[in-house]
């Protein structure tokens, strides 16, 4: 579900992102592509939290890696213009 509220906001199908290149955003530590930034905007502005939750736990992604891609999110203002940080990924993320 969350590999499909991702690609919604990709127009381009050929840019599209599968399972493994979203199961490797929790993995990587710096440098994020403008695809991969747009990726994780879309994931922590309008996914929903149970998306999000379901992901880690059908890919067996450690809660701590969802953690820092949270924090580098925030911390980097990959958001989206016009979308405000959601109190939904703090008190579970934050």
């Amino acid at each position: 579900m969350l590999k499909e509220t991702i690609n919604k906001s990709i127009s381009s199908k050929a840019r599209h992102l599968d399972a493994e290149q979203l199961v490797a955003l929790f993995y990587k530590e710096a440098d994020l592509d403008p695809l991969e930034r747009y990726a994780v905007s879309v994931m922590f502005s309008e996914a929903p939290l149970q998306e999000i939750f379901l992901f880690l736990r059908k890919h067996h992604i450690p809660f701590a890696n969802a953690k820092a891609l949270y924090r580098t999110f925030a911390e980097s203002k990959l958001m989206l213009k016009n979308v405000e940080q959601g109190d939904k990924y703090e008190w579970f993320l934050g």
